[in-house]
């Protein structure tokens, strides 16, 4: 054996070596998320055992299927009645466990093409649906997980976007945030391919949930992205028109009633449960009342929400450029910060965050850098709730990580424009941005 290729199998082993020394943190990661999955299995099954189906596991799916029975009986025009849906809701309980608490039905204020899949899933029954919609949101975070290149961690890479407790939390309770979040995965796949107008219409899956489309739209339009906001007006258009023409102008003036209802700051139907919440609305109500009134609360919270939408201005500065590998964190800080400033969301609207993450881990340059604030955000909150039952620990989990990571993104991009500006390319000035 010549010298030469010694050295050579030398420095191959060394090489090796240190891709295995570097692997060995997301190694402990992917194992303790195994481990969690187990555990929160667990957890799922002994709530079932005690509470049964629709108490809590379920219990927004037989929201949104007590809806679908409502426009089937009763017509387009009761899609917002809240009694005709209670009504339909209570055929629910059959499936209630001892331990189960009282009904809390809810409305459906969301645009009328929600509804679909739920009009087909019911006719699989109470719970043949409900496992069918369950299936359909596994199938949809498979796919984000696939086509951001988590199968180089093998299957445990598949299991961490469902460990990651607003995803669970989503498929736990038969939420609407994963198939918004599939909308947000496409819109970075077809933004950074070029095709624009198509990401807009993708982005529009925001509108099934308006508040977490306000602060996205906000930055394309500072950016002037006619033709994503041409693909998300049209689309948003067909779901106004749409919502419209079936339930008719009262049935918005019910709608709006209900949004009315739900705009408390602390004192909201028991369904809102605002305390919950991962937003500035939550965090304010963790303070005592007596610091926070009902009116200042409302108030600091537009306050600070209006102050974080602002502090976007700087890091959008170099303008629109899907191609550059610093994109997706920049999506990545829009969407906490329309995570933070939402003010009616709660712990499975973090699911939004999945796709964008995945990107940022898989695509961007630093991402070992981040990669410690994923973890924290994919394990902290799912171990706190895997060990304590308590969701409001989870909560405020998220908003700690969710806070780092948009400072850390902040600094990261405030680093770069130094960089840029001592070699005398800025990049886009902030005045012609907009933004």
């Amino acid at each position: 054996m010549s010298s030469s290729a010694t050295a050579s199998e030398v420095g191959a082993t060394a090489g090796r070596s240190r891709e295995a020394a570097a692997a060995r943190p997301s190694m402990i990661v992917l194992l303790g998320t195994l481990v969690l999955f187990l555990v929160l299995i667990g957890r799922v099954v002994e709530t079932y055992l005690q509470r049964g189906l629709f108490d809590f596991i379920g219990e927004d799916y037989a929201i949104y299927a007590a809806t679908a029975r409502v426009v089937r009986s009763l017509g387009w025009s009761r899609f917002y009645d809240l009694g005709a849906i209670s009504h339909e809701t209570l055929a629910f309980t059959v499936h209630y466990g001892a331990f189960a608490g009282p009904l809390r039905p809810g409305p459906s204020p969301y645009p009328v093409v929600f509804l679909l899949p739920f009009l087909a899933l019911d006719r699989l029954g109470d719970v043949g649906g409900f496992l069918g919609w369950t299936v359909l949101n596994l199938g949809l975070l498979m796919v984000m997980a696939r086509e951001s290149g988590t199968r180089r961690w093998g299957i445990v890479g598949f299991l961490a976007p469902v460990v990651y407790f607003p995803a669970a939390y989503n498929l736990i309770v038969g939420q609407l945030a994963i198939v918004m979040a599939f909308g947000l995965h496409r819109f970075l796949k077809e933004a950074q391919a070029g095709r624009e107008l198509a990401a807009g219409m993708w982005l529009a899956l925001l509108l099934i949930k308006p508040q977490f489309a306000l602060v996205p739209l906000v930055v394309l339009i500072g950016l002037r992205r006619w033709r994503i906001l041409a693909g998300f007006t049209t689309v948003g258009f067909a779901m106004a028109g749409s919502t419209l023409a079936l339930v008719g102008a009262a049935g918005v003036g019910e709608c709006l009633a209900i949004l009315r209802s739900f705009s408390g700051f602390r004192h909201a139907p028991a369904v809102v449960d605002p305390w919950d919440m991962i937003n500035i609305r939550g965090l304010l109500l963790s303070l005592p009342e007596d610091w926070v009134s009902e009116g200042t609360g409302a108030s600091l919270t537009i306050a600070i929400s209006l102050v974080l939408i602002a502090s976007l201005r700087g890091l959008w500065r170099s303008g629109w450029d899907a191609a550059n590998p610093r994109f997706e964190r920049k999506i990545l800080a829009t969407m906490i910060v329309a995570m933070l400033t939402a003010y009616h969301n709660h712990v499975h609207g973090a699911a939004l965050l999945v796709p964008v993450m995945l990107a940022v881990l898989e695509h961007d340059p630093d991402r070992r850098r981040f990669a410690p604030l994923a973890a924290m955000a994919t394990l902290a909150p799912t171990g706190f709730v895997a060990a304590t039952g308590v969701v409001k620990y989870a909560a405020w989990c998220l908003i700690a990580v969710m806070t780092a990571a948009y400072w850390a993104i902040r600094r990261e991009e405030a680093s770069a424009a130094e960089v840029a500006d001592e070699r005398g390319g800025a990049g886009i000035d902030i005045i012609r941005t907009g933004i």
